[in-house]
């Protein structure tokens, strides 16, 4: 169960161009008493690469924290971590527990896996732990925070392996739970996270707190469209199996079907076999079925329909029994329950 609570999302995630060897901000936001801004350094001389040639520069993070009136806190985070130019970071702020949680993705070295590195910043005492989200996971792209569960931030991120949303939830004890949400494509996973990042800008100048409903209203598209996706590929399934060319498989399924009360399908897979092989040992015992199920039915009508008229007239017999009782009597103890007896 997903706990609303009050937390400004107020870190908007910025991407910048890094000159190598220049401390410049990634990201920046407020919290209660001030501001912050992530700052990292790229070593651009120490780098690895992915399969496809993109490059991965160690890089030193660093958290600086200004209030007014007071020296300007800074932080070191991170000096080991292997960072792509072109990603950002994802903060959330949580004014209730004065934290300020920041997300890292960093490459790990081993094909295509990244790793997915937390910072949870004490923004009273200016102290920090770093806690692994993912590790060696094709995961993080597009991340952003948005909601909370039982008063732990709730990441959002896309996985390029077999292209899912996930949801990356802290748990009490500091561990990181993930799940896959929904099938999606990553130009729709860059959609949203576009719609996010501006959606976070307005309220940034509103100075308002972002609906934590924003999620919920994605995960119900993308639901959908899943199930859309997933009627057509049953709906396709379907096709080819009526479109069967071997006939006693087609039959014996039909009969499965029946057994497991799914007659409109079995109908329709005896229906097949009559029009794709007439004139077969098949055909007719398919024909046969259809007989059978039609008498079945016709029968299982006639007693349907006999029960309802003995119930009706057994209905309205109670009805007289109990308006004569009235008559005579106009005692309580006329009542009769005549209504379930249509039940």
């Amino acid at each position: 169960m997903t706990r609303k609570i009050s937390i400004c999302l107020l870190a908007v995630f910025y991407l910048f161009y890094l000159p190598a060897g220049e401390a410049s901000p990634i990201s920046s936001g407020r919290i209660d008493d001030g501001t912050f801004e992530v700052l990292r350094q790229i070593d651009s001389s120490v780098y690895t690469e992915n399969p496809d040639k993109t490059k991965f520069f160690k890089t030193t993070i660093t958290l600086e924290i200004e209030r007014p009136n007071r020296q300007s806190k800074k932080i070191l985070l991170d000096d080991d971590i292997y960072i792509n130019d072109d990603i950002g970071i994802s903060s959330i702020y949580d004014p209730i527990a004065k934290k300020l949680t920041l997300f890292v993705l960093s490459y790990s070295g081993a094909s295509y896996a990244m790793n997915g590195f937390s910072y949870r910043v004490e923004c009273q005492n200016n102290s920090f732990t770093k806690e692994v989200v993912f590790s060696k996971e094709n995961d993080g792209w597009f991340s952003y925070f948005g909601g909370a569960e039982s008063g732990n931030p709730v990441l959002w991120h896309f996985s390029f392996y077999n292209y899912w949303q996930m949801r990356s939830v802290r748990n009490a004890n500091g561990t990181w739970s993930t799940y896959k949400e929904y099938k999606i494509e990553p130009s729709q996973a860059a959609e949203i996270f576009q719609k996010r990042r501006l959606f976070l800008i307005a309220s940034e100048m509103d100075k308002q707190t972002p609906s934590e409903s924003y999620e919920e209203r994605e995960i119900s598209v993308q639901n959908e469209k899943a199930r859309v996706i997933n009627e057509k590929a049953q709906k396709a399934a379907w096709a080819a199996e009526l479109n069967g060319k071997n006939p006693q498989a087609m039959y014996l399924k039909a009969g499965k079907l029946m057994r497991n009360g799914e007659k409109s399908k079995a109908t329709e897979l005896y229906e097949a076999i009559i029009a794709r092989h007439a004139g077969s040992v098949w055909a007719v015992k398919a024909s046969d079925q259809l007989d059978q199920s039609q008498r079945e039915s016709s029968v299982r009508e006639s007693v349907d329909r006999a029960g309802r008229d003995a119930a009706m007239r057994a209905y309205e017999q109670c009805i007289h029994e109990e308006r004569r009782c009235l008559g005579h009597t106009n005692q309580a103890s006329c009542f009769r329950n005549c209504r379930s007896l249509l039940n």
